[in-house]
């Protein structure tokens, strides 16, 4: 006997039950739902998650904090908050650059300004970030992300120049400072003498005012994040530094706030996040952050999932009850197959082609359910943003991936040929003689 024919004999035998054959179905077509509704969610949201990191940050950057890397182990309460600080010195920075899969880094320290003064116009509070011109102002995977989001035209410095290593007094200026201040013709302001004020009152008394004057020399273009700072030489924020502190040698005694690495690929970032570990410096890294959330997504794709296996378990149970009660009113049919000569074998492939139909039958109504519910969900969500303020489209939409569509059409019937592999095995033990008199 051919598959196909016992494929042909198992679909007509479900015709002829059709309630009972939609019931079973229906069992394990919400299995079925449940699985590929939950895991495609689980899915969707990953994809949307990594996607989202990606925008936020550089996937091959690594940041180093100036603090002690904590052991997880170790009880918290035994932390001396006070002795957590570890101060990254131009020393380190050096060691850090020769680690093994790094492209370059960007050794900072950070400040503000209480005034920034261009012409007749005045910006308070302003963050100034001074860089190691030795090293990188800005990542060139940082500026090749920008320009895949926001367009190949974008650069950095949308007028005028970069800093270079000779820079001191000269700083380039965020262009959403400048747009804040009412300046509108951004080339205006590059040549520009600025000045820089900072206020500062120490034990009650206020200091006379530090002025800094700088010359603009390039505008940060309003696409990247720096764009809302003053960059400048680390000599020229450590004056600042030493002003607020009241102390001389700021660097050497305070450290650079944060080094930012970037590796030369991907696969680099983990091994350079163990070197700086083994410095015994903390670090944070979006690849990192990105395999904590994919084992977190996973273990509750898991958790769901189990709940659909649960279901189909069970259903495979009404497998067993419906094929059993097939067997027995087919008892004489089975008689004269085995008298008609069919095999063990025979039998066998006939129920269990019958039980894969089930399968079949239940897994292509769980996919349907499942297109459904994606369906529901995905309008659900674009009228819950709508009302919430209008947010609109945020880039999420939820979808069922093809492997497991086919994946778990394949499972139903999987399950459906074990659930019964037990009653075709009864029916093709039946003695001919005794089933023909039944």
């Amino acid at each position: 006997m051919k598959f196909s024919d016992a494929i042909k004999m198992g679909f007509k035998e479900l015709g002829r039950r059709k309630m009972r054959t939609f019931l079973t179905s229906l069992a394990i077509a919400i299995g079925t739902m449940l699985v590929v509704t939950l895991v495609g969610l689980g899915s969707s949201a990953e994809s949307y998650i990594m996607d989202q990191i990606k925008q936020i940050g550089n996937v091959k950057s690594v940041q180093v904090l100036p603090m002690k890397n904590i052991d997880e182990n170790k009880d918290k309460d035994e932390l001396d908050m006070e002795d957590l600080g570890k101060k990254i010195d131009l020393k380190t920075v050096e060691k850090i650059k020769g680690i093994d899969g790094v492209d370059e880094i960007i050794a900072s320290i950070s400040s503000t300004v209480s005034k920034l003064t261009i012409d007749d116009k005045s910006h308070s509070n302003v963050v100034i970030q001074g860089v190691n011109l030795d090293y990188n102002v800005i990542g060139i995977d940082e500026i090749t992300s920008i320009k895949k989001r926001k367009g190949d035209n974008i650069e950095f410095i949308s007028s005028g120049r970069n800093l270079g290593k000779s820079d001191v007094n000269e700083v380039i200026v965020g262009e959403k400072i400048l747009e804040e201040m009412g300046i509108t013709d951004f080339n205006t302001v590059v040549g520009k003498e600025i000045t820089l004020t900072k206020s500062e009152t120490s034990s009650g008394i206020k200091l006379s005012p530090l002025e800094k004057k700088a010359v603009v020399v390039g505008i940060i273009d309003s696409n990247f994040e720096q764009a809302g700072q003053i960059i400048g030489s680390e000599k020229l924020v450590e004056s600042i530094g030493e002003y607020t502190t009241l102390q001389k040698n700021y660097l050497e005694n305070k450290g650079y706030n944060a080094v930012n690495i970037y590796a030369k690929d991907i696969n680099d970032v983990e091994n350079i996040s163990k070197e700086i570990t083994n410095m015994e410096y903390m670090s944070f890294s979006m690849e990192s952050l990105s395999k904590e959330i994919k084992s977190f997504l996973t273990i509750m794709e898991l958790i769901l999932s189990t709940l659909g296996l649960i279901v189909l378990f069970v259903a495979s149970i009404g497998v067993v009850n419906t094929m059993t009660m097939v067997i027995h009113e087919r008892t004489k049919s089975i008689g004269i197959m085995k008298a008609t000569g069919a095999s063990k074998n025979n039998i066998t492939t006939v129920f269990s082609a019958q039980a894969a139909a089930l399968g079949f039958v239940g897994g292509v109504m769980g996919i349907i359910f499942s297109f459904i519910n994606t369906l529901i969900f995905n309008v659900g969500l674009s009228a819950y943003l709508n009302s919430e303020g209008g947010v609109g489209d945020i880039g999420l939409n939820f979808t069922l991936p093809t492997w497991l569509i086919l994946g778990a059409l394949a499972f139903a019937m999987f399950i459906s040929i074990i659930a019964g592999i037990y009653p075709a095995k009864k029916a093709s033990k039946l003695d001919p003689v005794e089933a023909l008199n039944s």
